[in-house]
């Protein structure tokens, strides 16, 4: 598992949470961020408190920090 972080600084205020990490996080596509935040492997971290995100659209405010849990890869199985 790949773990990436994330913080808003004040010209991303507002943006939608899977717009504001695709341009964060270079190596995935928005699509597979949407999947993941979907999926409950995004996190807010707020203090020692963490809060899982699973709405996309959710808005993003300044300072925020993010933590995306990115699955290892699974090799695909001839079929």
């Amino acid at each position: 598992m790949t773990i990436l972080t994330a913080q808003s600084t004040d010209s991303d205020t507002g943006e939608r949470l899977d717009r504001f990490l695709a341009y964060q996080v270079a190596d995935l596509s928005r699509s597979r961020l949407k999947g993941l935040i979907k999926a409950g492997a995004v996190v807010r971290l707020k203090g020692s408190d963490e809060i899982v995100i699973t709405d996309p659209n959710r808005s993003v405010s300044i300072g925020e920090q993010y933590r995306v849990s990115v699955p290892d890869p699974v090799p695909a199985i001839p079929i």
